[in-house]
């Protein structure tokens, strides 16, 4: 019984930490649109320099939340599989990018790698 609760237990902050990802995501990729993404336009810029402000605001404000909240893509991988992966620069770096590359990314990433194991 101590068991099942445990991994309840795991599985909940494995799942916390997903969804508060994915929501700060979600948050960044707004955040800098509405910020960007009518006042670039006006600076009479190229679309690839637009593209790349873009990118690499996204990139500056998910690396921001990320290390702010100490977010680790790895340890929470590494939860979910039963390991123990410390939250680290390393993981918190790779979060960044994934964070960065805006919530239809991170949503990608989750259903790749955290899908429910079915029984046949």
């Amino acid at each position: 019984m101590d068991d099942l609760l445990f991994v309840l237990a795991l599985v909940g902050e494995v799942a916390v930490q997903l969804v508060l990802i994915l929501a700060l995501s979600f948050l960044v990729e707004s955040a800098v649109e509405w910020l960007l993404g009518k006042t670039l336009p006006l600076l009479q810029l190229s679309k690839d320099a637009q593209s790349v402000i873009l990118q690499f605001a996204a990139l500056g404000a998910s690396m921001f939340g990320v290390f702010y909240y100490g977010f680790d893509v790895m340890n929470a991988l590494s939860m979910a599989v039963g390991g123990n992966v410390p939250v680290g620069y390393f993981g918190e770096i790779l979060t960044g990018f994934l964070v960065g590359r805006g919530s239809t990314a991170v949503h990608d990433f989750i259903v790749k790698f955290f899908r429910p194991l079915t029984t046949k």
